[in-house]
């Protein structure tokens, strides 16, 4: 039963969104119920655009993190599985100041959680003011995701500086990408303006290194806005790089992994993305996140090496 669930991807008309689609385990069941959230996912689409474009055109910074059950289990002091083996390579998690890591994550400007309630309601007893956070009109970080989904983003931020921060190995990837007329025209974005490095894994065991590591990349010059995919490490790291820069940052987590090509279709509402790789390219060194759909198969595009 679960399986035929799962292969119907007919979802409630107010989970919609214009450009793309989900293919995603959990989607196809717990979609097809009517009240996940008020209003519609194109309400909340437009509305995050609108709060976007007053950040970078009015000089009104502001920071969007999104939080789901990993977060909210590293919270609650429960690091285990894939918590650990990414974002911990000590493994040893006994120095971490869980309140500090909490008020840090507060201190961003908007906090989006999953559409689905039953990993949202993870963090009735994890934050400070979850009537605020956890009401009906918040952002679910889906929307997020479909802004680089239909690449609506580059649009929106079209004539401003936009950055990236992530992983290296994939950052280098999205370098080399964008040589690439036929990525280019898909993504809509001629180049980013900067790529700050983090460690592709256990960039927990010294976020504040890591901290001022980036503070150090960016330097004098920052750009009006930073695309941000760096695992847990950004609850305590994100709302502080507003603060002290005063430029804007958006959370976009596996959304980094599609523009580097590399993403699986069966992530929330990337059902509809074209992964373009390079024939040829060295991928043992990126981090791969796992599949979990088999009924998925991946939309893939290879593109052959620049000749030099």
């Amino acid at each position: 039963m679960f399986n035929l669930l799962v292969r119907n991807n007919w979802i409630w008309p107010k989970y919609r969104l214009p450009g793309c689609s989900t293919y995603n385990h959990r989607h196809l069941v717990e979609l097809k119920l009517p009240n996940q959230i008020r209003g519609s996912l194109i309400e909340h689409l437009e509305r995050l655009e609108r709060k976007i474009k007053k950040a970078i055109c009015d000089s009104h910074p502001i920071s969007i993190i999104r939080v789901s059950d990993g977060e909210g289990y590293f919270l609650k002091e429960q690091t285990f599985g894939n918590i650990g083996k990414r974002h911990f390579l000590s493994q040893n998690t006994a120095k971490i100041d869980y309140p500090k890591w909490k008020e840090r994550l507060e201190e961003n400007d908007e906090i989006c959680f999953d559409l689905v309630w039953s990993l949202r309601r993870i963090y009735k007893d994890i934050l400070s003011n979850q009537k605020k956070n956890l009401r009906w009109e918040y952002c679910p970080f889906d929307v997020i995701y479909a802004e680089i989904a239909t690449r609506r983003f580059f649009s929106l931020t079209k004539n401003h500086k936009v950055g990236l921060i992530g992983a290296g190995a994939k950052l280098e990837l999205i370098q080399n990408l964008l040589k690439y007329p036929e990525y280019r025209r898909y993504i809509g974005i001629e180049d980013f303006t900067q790529y700050i490095h983090v460690p592709q894994r256990g960039a927990c065991d010294e976020a504040e290194g890591v901290y001022r590591n980036i503070i150090d990349q960016i330097g004098d010059n920052p750009c009006d806005i930073y695309l941000v995919g760096m695992g847990i490490a950004k609850l305590y790291i994100q709302s502080q790089l507003k603060k002290e820069l005063q430029v804007s940052f958006l959370d976009i987590g596996c959304g980094l992994d599609a523009l580097a090509g590399i993403i699986p279709n069966d992530k929330p509402f990337f059902g509809d993305w074209i992964n373009y790789r390079i024939e040829g390219y060295n991928y043992k060194d990126i981090d791969f996140l796992s599949k979990k759909n088999p009924y998925v198969k991946d939309k893939v595009v290879y593109l052959q090496p620049k000749k030099e």
